[in-house]
């Protein structure tokens, strides 16, 4: 009786590690995912600050050419 509850307890031990593992493993893919959408979200708030850059160089050049003229 006693072999049959160490071997019951090994058993749901290793399970337990199973599922301890597959819970580190879904919650690293969610900290990966949380990081990438900051990532994504710094890269294109920089990309609308570029572009607002561009186009008020654009208009300060238009602006300037129709006042030279």
């Amino acid at each position: 009786m006693l072999t049959r509850f160490r071997a019951n307890h090994r058993r749901r031990a290793g399970e337990d590690g199973a599922c301890d593992k597959e819970y580190r493993r879904v919650h690293m893919l969610r900290n990966v995912a949380v990081v990438g959408k900051r990532i994504i979200n710094v890269a294109q708030a920089h990309e609308k600050q570029k572009l607002k850059e561009a186009v008020r160089d654009a208009t300060r050049k238009i602006a300037s050419r129709g006042l030279g003229e």
